[in-house]
């Protein structure tokens, strides 16, 4: 039996392919629920070849690829995420949703297999429908929580993004080169992929963003044929300047010859070129 069906695990959506016998899911989904950023990397550093695969779906705008994982590579993406909920989201796709798809071919099971008595097929219903109605008030909940906490930082993002203070990557390597350490743009954006403070589309992980480190600034561009892709262009806060600093002194071994602060204030006087020489003597 051939699988193309969606399913809802704490209000995110799992879609599933394949079939009975040897499901697939769509492997951005799984990252999704279990909190694992970067679903390219964790496939190729995580998933040998024989346990993922690639399925076609035909949209409005023309046939897109999407990446899937077996049984088998959804085992090893929850053995290596840290989620706590990655267990229960393990033992609902296997002790729940499979065998439901297995003998009745959907997943919730249909209303129509029921107790045979009418008092029996009420009380069933009444569960079903209070179930329903918990996990409903479980996502107000959840949203409301994010929204209490996505309420302030929406209002630091504001005040950050009409900031004259925002730097770009090229701005920062600039301030941050010095004799010895020659940084170009494209060095310090392999340095700061290689310390996992970029992902591999330069955009910054959420730790850093929650800092107030970077900012990211997303623009649409258009690719023709009416197709558009966004361009991800991470911009660093003056916080953010002092920590690249301090992660490129630490990977150097040494210290830097500019004050924590000196790069954010350009009226700071930096120590003359003897003063250097003496304090390198001591």
């Amino acid at each position: 039996m051939s699988l193309d069906l969606t399913v809802t695990f704490d209000g995110h959506r799992v879609r599933m392919v394949g079939t009975a016998e040897r499901p697939e899911w769509v492997a951005k989904d799984v990252c999704f629920v279990l909190d694992i950023h970067n679903s390219r990397r964790a496939l190729r550093d995580m998933v040998p070849e024989p346990e993922k695969g690639v399925r076609i779906a035909y949209t409005p705008g023309g046939p897109q690829e999407y990446a899937t994982v077996t049984e088998a590579g959804l085992y090893r993406l929850v053995a290596r995420s840290r989620k706590a909920s990655a267990q229960r989201f393990q033992s609902w796709l296997f002790g729940e949703v499979l065998p439901s798809i297995r003998k009745h071919g959907v997943y919730p099971p249909p209303l129509a297999i029921l107790p045979a008595t009418r008092e029996q097929q009420i009380a069933t219903a009444l569960l079903l429908a209070q179930e329903v109605i918990s996990e409903k008030e479980a996502t107000i909940a959840r949203q409301d929580a994010r929204l209490a906490i996505v309420e302030p930082k929406a209002e630091v993002f504001d005040a950050c993004m009409s900031s004259e203070d925002l730097l770009t990557v090229a701005q920062v390597a600039n301030i941050l080169a010095r004799p010895g350490r020659p940084l170009g743009e494209g060095r310090l954006f392999r340095f700061l992929r290689a310390q996992r403070i970029l992902q591999g589309d330069n955009r910054p992980y959420q730790e850093h963003v929650e800092a107030g480190r970077f900012i990211v600034r997303e623009t649409p561009v258009d690719i023709g044929n009416g197709r558009t892709k966004i361009h991800v262009q991470p911009l660093v806060t003056q916080r953010g300047v002092d920590y690249i600093r301090r992660r490129l002194d630490a990977a150097d071994g040494q210290g830097s010859l500019l004050p924590a602060r000196a790069q954010a204030d350009p009226k700071r006087v930096l120590p003359a070129p003897e003063q250097l020489q003496r304090g390198a003597g001591h």
